[in-house]
């Protein structure tokens, strides 16, 4: 069995994430601030349920998703948005129903527009047209919002390390890290 070094790791990591193409940062997407508020909640830390900001981000991505059918983009992409809104949608809203924390308050609904707001001016300050670039990475399959960039990054490197595997048959598991 291959052991690794946490350097290798390290090295590793940092080939993935190298930033040669760009991403949207993920403090520019709503729905991770959503998620963090998920986390926080489902920990206890806020008396504010996420699940009317899920909800209307869900249908969101519902109506997004049919965009990307109807616009009939590649299978592998339409795929990788489902697997996206079921880990950072799905997932919580499911969660939440486990819970038996259901039913929605005003303060609920009003603290989801508290953060939109907030998200809003924070887009505002840095001078960014976040809805326009996040609908155009995913309708012209850029693959630029976060979790859809790290799995371009970590296929392309897997079919790199394949390709030089095919090349050079001398190379051994543990080269990918070094790549």
């Amino acid at each position: 069995m291959v052991s690794y070094t946490r350097k290798q790791y390290a090295i590793f990591i940092f080939n993935i994430l190298n930033i040669k193409y760009k991403m949207i940062r993920i403090d520019f997407i709503f729905s991770y601030w959503i998620l963090v508020w998920f986390v926080l909640y489902y920990m206890g830390q806020t008396a504010y349920n996420p699940l009317f900001a899920l909800c209307i981000g869900f249908l969101h991505n519902v109506g997004m998703l049919l965009l990307m059918i109807y616009m009939q983009l590649k299978m592998e992409t339409i795929l990788l948005f489902i697997i996206m809104m079921s880990l950072i949608k799905l997932l919580p809203i499911y969660l939440i129903y486990r819970k038996k924390e259901m039913r929605l308050q005003m303060k609920d609904i009003l603290f989801t527009m508290f953060l939109f707001s907030l998200f809003l001016l924070w887009v505002y300050i840095h001078n960014r047209e976040v809805i326009h670039e996040e609908w155009d990475s995913l309708l012209h399959e850029k693959n630029e919002t976060p979790i859809m960039y790290l799995y371009t990054r970590v296929k392309n490197r897997m079919k790199e390390y394949l390709r030089r595997k095919d090349e050079h048959p001398s190379l051994e598991s543990k080269d990918i890290f070094t790549m």
